[in-house]
């Protein structure tokens, strides 16, 4: 273990575990995502409802969003006290430090599982939500970089994270995501709720718009027009198909215990019915 400016390198002696850890976890969040992707909020005695359908939207989003940060070795959680235990025991013992507190952390899987990095994220106000938002640009930079880095990929081949880049700067950066879904759950906004008044889209252009994470996924559209909830629909989507095409790929490759395979893959294919 080392400790370096409230950041905690550990070191792990089965580094498959660390691997299992985070392909569980990736695999928890992606079923999440398709899920609440595909049950959608949709009432035939409403036929303009679409908040709630825009709020699955959103959940939809930051279960993949999750999903695909621990795909990468990454991992935005809550650790208790209960959970530091350990640790805080091995600074006070080595170090002679303050221990950490419970709270948000950023744990890195490094070197194939070798070493987890454990970073306190005090620094973001607003909860959990806001913090994995705040992490998105330096993760897609992140993806970028090992992608072009690969022999078999070039420049065309990561057009659609630097759309979703480029969107994601125009809109103020990524807490827009939380800024939308507060409007839309906490002050009723955007016409979305009943009676619907200064309703700006219809439910069946976000369906439609939602239902992009099926197909191909470049991202070319996502800012289209001006309505800002298509945007965001589409934005949502398009962090779904990213996890879809992952996850997919991950089913494909792995062996037929795994949990990509046993779980998150098959409502892949459920919502491609």
């Amino acid at each position: 273990m080392r400790v370096e400016d409230a950041k905690v390198a550990l070191y792990v002696g089965n580094a498959t575990d660390s691997v299992n850890y985070y392909a569980h976890e990736a695999d928890r969040f992606a079923a999440a995502a398709f899920e609440s992707v595909i049950t959608k909020a949709v009432c035939g005695e409403l036929p303009r409802s679409y908040g709630w359908l825009l709020i699955q939207a959103y959940y939809a989003a930051f279960f993949a969003t999750h999903a695909l940060f621990r795909l990468a070795g990454w991992a935005c959680t809550r650790l208790t006290s209960e959970n530091l235990r350990f640790i805080n025991d091995e600074i006070k013992t080595i170090y002679g430090g303050a221990p950490l507190a419970g709270g948000l952390y950023l744990l890195k899987c490094l070197d194939g599982g070798r070493q987890l990095t454990c970073e306190p994220l005090g620094a973001f106000s607003g909860g959990s939500h806001e913090a994995l938002w705040t992490l998105m640009p330096s993760y897609l930079a992140h993806i970028r970089s090992l992608a072009l880095g690969a022999s078999n990929v070039d420049a065309d081949d990561t057009a659609p994270i630097e759309r979703l880049e480029s969107f994601v700067k125009a809109k103020g950066g990524p807490n827009w995501f939380s800024t939308v879904r507060n409007r839309l759950n906490y002050s009723h906004g955007y016409g979305a709720w009943h009676p619907y008044v200064k309703s700006t889209c219809a439910p069946e252009q976000i369906g439609s718009a939602l239902d992009a994470w099926r197909g191909d996924i470049d991202g070319s559209g996502i800012a289209q027009g001006t309505d800002e909830l298509m945007h965001f629909a589409r934005a949502c989507a398009l962090l779904v198909g990213f996890c879809r095409l992952t996850t997919r790929d991950l089913a494909e490759r792995s062996k037929a215990r795994s949990p990509f395979r046993c779980s998150s893959a098959r409502l892949i294919a459920l919502g491609a019915n």
